[in-house]
């Protein structure tokens, strides 16, 4: 679209821009994002962030994943799998032995 045919060409040169010159047309009056939440965003920051503010826990600096790296193993799997691994270890039979 043409800024001819914007409502903003007929406001060219007026200072206010239909926003009033008493009441003034701020930015965002209530701040951006998650700024002032201590103070009069405190009801939907308690509300629906509880614990959002404050201390917790242990500080520790440079933490590196990869040294408390621990994967789990489900146990119920872990017989199976076993037993068709070492399969192959186990002493074969005097059959086994005679035909080889």
């Amino acid at each position: 679209m043409p800024s001819r045919l914007r409502k903003i060409w007929k406001l060219w040169g007026h200072v206010s821009h239909g926003h009033s010159d008493i009441g003034k047309h701020w930015k965002h009056p209530g701040c951006q994002g998650n700024a002032d939440g201590m103070h009069h965003h405190r009801i939907n920051f308690d509300k629906y962030h509880s614990g959002y503010f404050g201390k917790t826990g242990m500080r520790h600096y440079h933490f590196k994943k990869n040294q408390s790296f621990c994967p789990t193993l489900n146990l119920g799997k872990l017989g199976p799998w076993s037993v068709n691994r070492h399969r192959y270890m186990l002493p074969k039979t005097r059959l086994e032995l005679l035909l080889s």
